[in-house]
């Protein structure tokens, strides 16, 4: 087996790792180098790309769909993906989930709370968005509130989600806001 190949565009005798793998050619590889075959990929797309991004804006459920698929099938080879993105874009990374955050006050603490009352069943499925926003607004509220209290204040639960008499559930019309020692002082009671 040869080391080199020549490209069928420019000519030029480059290594095989320099095209994409083709399983109908006759070596398994493709005619033309990785290069050329991304020119002649620009210059369509620059030809078409209306008619590309038209395309795309149809059929971009199917593409969820097939992702969501492909996720589920090969969970490791996607894992590895996300892994190899994050390594590269690691800063911008950063900076944008900082910039994100900072402007969402209480966002962590949110998201956070709901994956755990989640997780203990505590969170019903039945609840609506709108009753999602409500107790993302209770968690904002309690971040904004932050500078008028000298002590940490948290969002606490009026029924207690693991009391021993009564158990509530994490929905809007069930939380407050109370500082830390307060919080730690009513514990589980109702």
């Amino acid at each position: 087996m040869t080391v080199k190949k020549k490209c069928k565009v420019c000519k030029a005798s480059k290594l095989r790792k320099s095209y994409h793998v083709d399983k109908h050619g006759r070596d398994g590889l493709k005619a033309t180098c990785k290069a050329c075959r991304l020119k002649k990929l620009k210059v369509y797309y620059d030809a078409n790309k209306e008619k590309l991004r038209e395309y795309a804006r149809n059929h971009k459920e199917q593409r969820y769909e097939w992702l969501k698929q492909d996720r589920k099938l090969n969970p490791e080879k996607h894992k590895k993906r996300q892994q190899a993105f994050y390594k590269t874009h690691k800063r911008y990374l950063k900076k944008y989930y900082k910039e994100y955050y900072s402007s969402r006050p209480g966002y962590m603490t949110y998201i956070q709370a709901n994956k755990v009352w989640r997780k203990h069943n505590r969170m019903p499925k039945w609840l609506t968005k709108e009753h999602k926003e409500e107790i993302y607004q209770w968690y904002k509220d309690c971040a904004e509130l932050q500078w008028l209290s000298e002590e940490r204040l948290v969002v606490d639960h009026i029924v207690p989600l693991n009391g021993k008499n009564v158990s509530g559930l994490h929905v809007p019309w069930n939380l407050q806001i109370l500082t830390n020692s307060e919080n730690s002082r009513k514990g589980n009671k109702f």
